[in-house]
């Protein structure tokens, strides 16, 4: 085991910012560096949204979500599943396809505000990164990790970038995936999503005071990549 791998037991690496920023690449690539856990909580809004809507329930019903969430822990799982990809898993059943949608992640962003529900999905996934940071380290992928899940972790990032840009970047990922999302659409969803994120009264999508932040508009993957682990690093001394 390599110096930085082993130095990378027992850190809390949070990494914040809007939708398709580039948090989820920089997320893999330092967990697969440091063989770090890794949780992306964007997924647990989503599948919050998805069981909402799967089992009946209107998107703002606090009660119903607050009871969802208080059971993901039985349910809930995010499994690597091989070639850098990960998978959301409710009781065993791959979900990463319905979540995934604009639709989805619309419908997370309007419960994501909703105390007793954001307080359960906090509430879980302290206990996530708890039961995994003297093991392996863990990397946080959401947009309040470093504000209020984990104040006190060693790293803190917060990555940003242009509404366009991030909306090219989910429009070629959606064509990738089969799905005929136009530009426009997406652009809008992303558009109207960072007005509720950032201006959200509980959680909202603000750089901690001690995050590194960095604009991805015209930095590439290997860049971001780089500023990153100079941060860990610094954070080992």
């Amino acid at each position: 085991m390599s110096d930085s791998i082993y130095r990378a037991q027992g850190l809390v690496i949070t990494i914040d910012g809007p939708a398709a920023a580039g948090k989820g690449t920089l997320c893999k690539a330092l967990a697969k560096h440091y063989r770090m856990k890794y949780l992306d909580t964007g997924t647990l809004y989503r599948t919050l949204a998805y069981q909402l809507k799967t089992q009946g329930y209107v998107a703002d019903d606090a009660a119903a979500g607050q009871r969802i969430a208080a059971t993901m822990v039985d349910h809930y799982d995010f499994r690597h599943v091989g070639n850098n990809q990960f998978g959301v898993f409710w009781d065993d059943e791959d979900i990463t396809h319905h979540i995934r949608s604009e639709n989805m992640g619309g419908l997370a962003s309007t419960i994501a505000p909703i105390t007793e529900v954001r307080d359960a999905v906090v509430a879980f996934t302290r206990e996530y990164v708890q039961r995994w940071q003297a093991r392996t380290g863990v990397v946080v992928d959401g947009q309040d990790g470093g504000t209020v899940v984990c104040p006190d972790a060693a790293v803190k990032i917060f990555i940003d970038a242009s509404a366009e840009e991030r909306a090219r970047r989910r429009h070629l990922d959606m064509q990738a995936r089969g799905r005929d999302d136009s530009f426009e659409d997406i652009l809008a969803a992303i558009k109207g999503r960072d007005q509720r994120d950032r201006n959200r009264p509980v959680g909202p999508l603000v750089a901690a005071e001690d995050a590194l932040v960095v604009d991805t508009t015209q930095v590439d993957a290997a860049g971001v990549f780089e500023l990153a682990t100079q941060r860990v690093e610094a954070s080992f001394s």
